[in-house]
């Protein structure tokens, strides 16, 4: 690239930067302003250029701790989403708890109202406790 010929402090637009960088590749470090100011991918570009120039321990250490990174990463996704599907497991029963419950008492509300039943007979058709019962007796 021997056309491009800008300086650092006269990079004004991505486009400068990106070709600064790849003219400079060698002699940039991530400290330099144009790493800093510019766009996150040149941190990224960094990154994977000093990766690229680990020596062969090096990379084989980066790649477990990478490696055990994802693991646990995986992990913890899969934890996350057991617990939500768990949660809404437990949300749906309750709710069709409640709701049957609910029609329950309807059912007795209406027994009440509507019949001459007695607490013990409501409870038996409904199931509910005669303290219950009376309870509904007493709000109506």
């Amino acid at each position: 690239m021997p056309k491009f010929v800008k300086q650092e402090t006269e990079i004004q637009t991505d486009l400068d930067a990106w070709l600064y960088n790849f003219k400079n590749m060698e002699k940039i470090n991530e400290n330099a302003t144009i790493v800093k100011n510019a766009n996150p991918l040149f941190t990224k570009l960094f990154t994977t250029c000093k990766i690229t120039n680990y020596t062969k321990e090096e990379r084989i250490m980066y790649d477990q701790s990478l490696k055990n990174y994802r693991d646990w990463y995986a992990i913890e996704k899969t934890a996350f989403m057991k617990g939500e599907i768990k949660g809404e497991i437990k949300g749906e029963i309750k709710g069709r708890i409640e709701g049957k419950l609910e029609g329950i008492t309807i059912i007795a509300i209406n027994l009440i109202k509507f019949s001459d039943m007695n607490n013990a007979q409501i409870a038996q058709i409904t199931g509910l406790p005669e303290t219950e019962i009376d309870k509904l007796r007493n709000s109506i």
